[in-house]
């Protein structure tokens, strides 16, 4: 049985932390330039009533953050597992992931994948390993505007992680990956 919680994973009873949750340690000064941009944002759209507390500020920045990262991997996973996908207008990741997956022509061999390394104690859920072009690749949707260095790490480490651990608990090899890619 696999448990999540608060940044780490519950498999078999041993708490390992999240990838995400071990890379949140590094510097992003991209995302503090971002943070910069949606408080002037949020200032000015607040004039009239006050700035919202800084907590509130943050659980508000938190809060749309995944709201997207859901968007995105909600349409993504679908499509990954042969779901029907009505067209969407609303969700604004809708085209670019109909686009990859019209243009790509991905052959799915897992999605949604959690994923253990016992040796160095963490785990992670990889969001596709398909095949393209003869190759295994193991992709990450992301909602940036631009691709970060930590995500090359949070790739390597999710290539690193040799077990796949179903929802049961059950534990298997992971598909050999030949590459890697975020997908925006």
């Amino acid at each position: 049985m696999i448990e999540r919680k608060n940044g780490f994973y519950s498999i078999e009873g041993k708490l390992y932390p999240s990838v995400t949750t071990i890379l949140r340690v590094l510097n992003k000064p991209a995302l503090n330039a971002w943070l910069v941009r949606r408080a002037v944002g949020m200032a000015r759209a607040h004039m009239a009533e006050g700035m919202p507390e800084e907590a509130t500020f943050r659980e508000l920045n938190r809060k749309d953050a995944a709201e997207r990262g859901s968007q995105a991997h909600e349409v993504a996973a679908r499509f990954a597992t042969g779901q029907s996908v009505p067209e969407d207008k609303v969700n604004p990741y809708y085209a670019a992931v109909a686009r990859f997956f019209e243009e790509k022509q991905p052959k799915t061999l897992a999605a949604e994948l959690v994923v253990l390394n016992e040796h160095h104690g963490y785990a992670g859920t990889i969001d596709l390993i398909a095949g393209i072009g003869g190759t295994n690749w193991l992709l990450d949707w992301k909602t940036s505007a631009a691709v970060y260095p930590e995500y090359e790490l949070q790739l390597a480490a999710y290539s690193w992680a040799y077990t796949a651990v179903a929802l049961d608990g059950a534990k298997t090899a992971l598909p050999y990956v030949g590459r890697a890619a975020v997908v925006l």
